[in-house]
């Protein structure tokens, strides 16, 4: 213990370039070992602390860090060959250590709180950068003070050690996902080309089925679409979704749904992008742009790149991207759109979609995941808190969605989550236009149903 005490006040005077001899640290197998399960016993319970209630343990993430310090070891007896210095060989490991210790504490303390992910990438700068000088300057003193020595060190210290950083990576120490997944959805079996071959009669039969729009009233139309066949979460969120539209929005016989799911792909056009544009085109027809609305509902798994995965094993099916959306709501001609994006990194359609006849409503911020992408769930995270919990109990769009991302934001906070930031975009145009509408749908609510008004 006095000799971890030591290495570790060496550290430290390493880190804030104080005066290091080697008297100030000790160098054995025992210290060296003990470094290292420190640092992946921190590691190990950071990941265990953001880690979401249902984490399962990864344990090849252990495999990633003994690779990531057996390469330190070999870069470091590289340097002691070099240099024909043999205390390097676990001096300058046990240097590296000790500062990358504290250093490392410092930094995930820092990443607890609740900053903008500018910030985080900052502070992840000034951890490398902070712990590429420890490195040098370990390099410096263990080299016998030689600058030629320290140079040699760093760079052969720093390229072995990126190297399985930057191959293999460090995967983190609990998944969000378990591994049996593949085993828990299977894919579903369905008979790809029959499917593909009946999607133009099943369209034009769900199309033709739709009631045309009522002159001198505020009709909307709505849009469900399930992209993910892998989790049945997303179709159930567009089944309820639908029939809340049907009742609050009074779109009764001028809503229809796009599902991708085994279980309605007898009756019900998949979710594809080529399925969505046609709808979209006969709406556009169907709809008097002047006074009708489109609800557009879009639940399924996200990327960073802003694709919302369609997926329906094993039809290969294109991503929607939000370029192409746009594409097919402007080909349209829809003028009044209420878009909901319900997925992973779904802000990034916000960009790509606002316009002064816009609404634009997402699970998510552009950098940040949402939640609540399990089969046995009957919503999202998001799809829970704004149909269910708000828009079902009477409350207004707008005023919903503020509520929906609060409760959003609390439940996050108690099961230790990093925030999704739901997002919203309101057009001035239409930030006019509905209070009107709902006004108009309200009243149409209680004249079907004067008893409950």
């Amino acid at each position: 213990m006095n000799g971890l005490l030591m290495n570790l006040r060496a550290g430290r005077r390493l880190l804030f370039l104080r005066r290091l001899g080697s008297a100030d640290y000790r160098i054995c197998a025992d210290q060296l070992v003990l470094l290292i399960a420190l640092l992946t016993a921190l590691w190990f319970f950071a990941d265990w602390l953001r880690a979401p209630a249902d984490a399962a343990l990864n344990v090849y993430a252990f495999a990633d860090y003994g690779l990531l310090w057996l390469c330190l070891l070999f870069a470091a007896y590289l340097v002691s060959r070099w240099g024909r210095m043999p205390e390097a060989a676990l001096g300058l490991p046990i240097l590296i250590l000790s500062a990358a210790l504290p250093l490392t504490i410092l930094m995930l303390a820092l990443e607890t709180l609740d900053v903008a992910p500018r910030v985080l990438m900052w502070i992840a700068v000034g951890y490398w950068s902070w712990l590429s000088l420890a490195v040098a300057r370990a390099a410096y003193l263990i080299m016998g003070r030689s600058v030629a020595g320290a140079l040699g060190g760093f760079l052969l210290t720093a390229v072995m050690s990126a190297l399985p950083l930057l191959v293999v990576g460090l995967g983190e120490f609990w998944d969000a996902v378990p591994e049996s997944a593949a085993a828990e959805f299977p894919a579903p079996v369905i008979d790809g080309e029959a499917v593909l071959y009946r999607q133009p009669a099943l369209m034009e039969r769900t199309l033709a089925a739709l009631r045309p729009q009522r002159p001198s009233v505020n009709d909307a139309y709505f849009i469900g679409f399930a992209g993910d066949a892998s989790q049945a979460v997303f179709a159930k969120e567009v089944a309820y979704a639908r029939a809340l539209s049907d009742q609050i929005f009074d779109t009764r016989d001028r809503s229809l749904a796009l599902v991708n799911n085994p279980a309605t792909a007898e009756d019900t056009p998949i979710a594809s992008v080529t399925n969505l544009k046609t709808a979209l085109r006969r709406l556009g027809q169907m709809m008097n742009p002047a006074e009708d609305a489109l609800v557009l509902f879009l639940t399924s798994h996200g990327s960073d790149e802003f694709e919302l995965a369609v997926n329906f094993a094993p039809l290969a099916l294109n991503p929607l991207t939000p370029e192409q959306l746009k594409a097919g709501l402007d080909e349209s001609g829809i003028k009044w759109r209420i878009i909901i994006v319900s997925a992973c990194y779904s802000g990034g359609y916000v960009a790509g979609l606002r316009d002064p006849y816009t609404v634009v409503m997402t699970a998510a911020a552009a950098d940040r995941t949402s939640f609540g992408c399990d089969t046995d769930r009957d919503f999202t995270y998001f799809g829970e808190a704004y149909f269910r919990d708000e828009l079902a109990q009477g409350v207004p769009l707008l005023r919903a969605f503020d509520n929906a991302a609060a409760r959003i934001a609390q439940r996050e906070r108690d099961e230790g989550l990093t925030p999704s930031l739901p997002q919203l975009f309101v057009g001035d145009e239409i930030a006019a236009r509905l209070p009107l509408w709902e006004a108009a749908w309200h009243e149409r609510r209680c004249a079907a149903r004067v008893s409950a008004c």
